[in-house]
């Protein structure tokens, strides 16, 4: 399972929750294994909920548009129990000559029609006798005026801030999730591994990132925009996108970012240069790693992640860049690229066994080149356990 239950139960509990309602497509995924395709295709738009309550005699529940009812039963979602909203045309004549799945979906679409979302919540609420209760609703995903509905709908209901409780549980990851991002991590090498095999002067970087794209896809792995590939003075350009640049002797190639598999994401970075690219990027790039390298071996349940910052900080500076700057130095990782919590200099949070955690240290200078370094590391009781493999040095082609 996705869903950390005890540590929800545990957190629920300490904060006298009686449920928990997520609405964002990450979130309603991580807490049911339910995947709505126009849900995730159009944040925002479709509205998907699952409501987990503290009991759990009550039973969780989903709450989805009549379109989405047959990723009930086909799909990965644990959660089997669905409120239905709003109108799609589905025949289901014969129910004799029907496979079992079909079966199970025909009697989702045989189920109340509540007609919109705030009703179809309202009374997935009330069957559970949580219209008294506390109720964490997260506000990322519900439309403000579907949630003033359940608000008036449920006077007697205290409605707070679901984003922060899910935010806290997520933290800190089951058995299932890491080995997804580890899958995550391991498709993002190979596809990096396979764009350099054709690197070489007069390719470009569109090129390049469509091997990248054909490995992750036969790898089970699904491309994303978020993917960096940048090379020479574009490689300087934060967010670069792979265009038609094509590559030169002495040029920096960097990639930065990943992808996703069975819904987890990546998030590593690794810079290759096509031929010698000088003693300035050897003697920067050698900072960097060893900015990163160090603050891996800080990570251990109970430093500050505040502490990893500066130590990383420190490191980079005194290793060749005195100038180096970043707002943070890494975050965590999960269903959704940035998770909590953040290295960052003014975090007060407390590293955690079970954390997985980005570790980068990216330098960009506009007309010269971009250079980091991404790790990805899960915390264990005796410090960091990398999921990467790939090694840390410039790599020359």
């Amino acid at each position: 399972m996705l869903f950390n239950e005890p540590r929800a139960r545990r957190i629920m509990a300490d904060q006298g929750i009686d449920a928990l309602v997520a609405t964002s497509p990450d979130n309603v995924t991580y807490a049911s294994g339910y995947w709505a395709m126009s849900h995730w295709a159009r944040p925002g738009g479709p509205q998907v909920y699952a409501v987990i309550p503290a009991d759990g005699g009550a039973g969780p529940c989903l709450i989805t548009g009549s379109g989405n009812l047959d990723l009930v039963v086909d799909g990965e979602s644990w959660v089997t129990e669905a409120y239905r909203y709003g109108f799609f045309a589905t025949r289901a004549d014969g129910p004799e000559q029907l496979s079992p799945l079909d079966q199970r979906y025909a009697a989702l679409l045989a189920r109340t029609n509540h007609g919109d979302a705030a009703s179809a919540l309202t009374a997935a609420l009330r069957d559970r006798k949580l219209d008294r209760g506390r109720l964490a609703i997260e506000e990322t995903g519900i439309q403000p005026a579907i949630l003033e509905r359940v608000r008036s709908a449920l006077p007697k209901a205290e409605i707070v801030s679901g984003a922060r409780v899910f935010r806290e549980i997520r933290m800190i990851k089951t058995a299932e999730e890491i080995e997804r991002l580890r899958g995550a991590v391991r498709v993002t090498e190979r596809g990096i591994e396979a764009a350099l095999r054709v690197a070489r002067a007069g390719v470009t970087e569109r090129e390049m990132m469509n091997e990248f794209d054909r490995t992750v896809i036969s790898e089970g792995g699904v491309p994303v925009s978020s993917m960096c590939l940048g090379t020479g003075p574009r490689s300087a350009l934060s967010n670069c996108q792979a265009g038609e640049r094509r590559l030169a002797a002495g040029d920096v190639i960097r990639f930065d970012g990943g992808v996703r598999y069975k819904w987890y994401r990546s998030d590593i970075a690794r810079i290759a240069a096509l031929n010698d690219p000088g003693e300035r990027i050897r003697r920067y790039y050698s900072a960097i790693r060893a900015g990163a390298e160090r603050g891996i071996e800080a990570i251990r349940p109970g430093v500050r992640t505040a502490e990893v910052f500066r130590i990383t900080m420190d490191t980079v500076h005194r290793e060749g860049i005195p100038h180096f700057e970043r707002s943070h130095v890494g975050h965590g990782i999960g269903i959704n690229n940035y998770d909590a919590p953040d290295l960052a200099p003014n975090s007060d949070e407390i590293i955690e066994e079970g954390m997985v955690l980005c570790v980068e240290t990216p330098y960009y200078e506009l007309g010269w080149a971009g250079l980091q370094l991404e790790n990805t590391v899960v915390v264990r009781a005796h410090g960091a356990e990398p999921l990467t493999s790939l090694g840390n040095e410039l790599r020359v082609q």
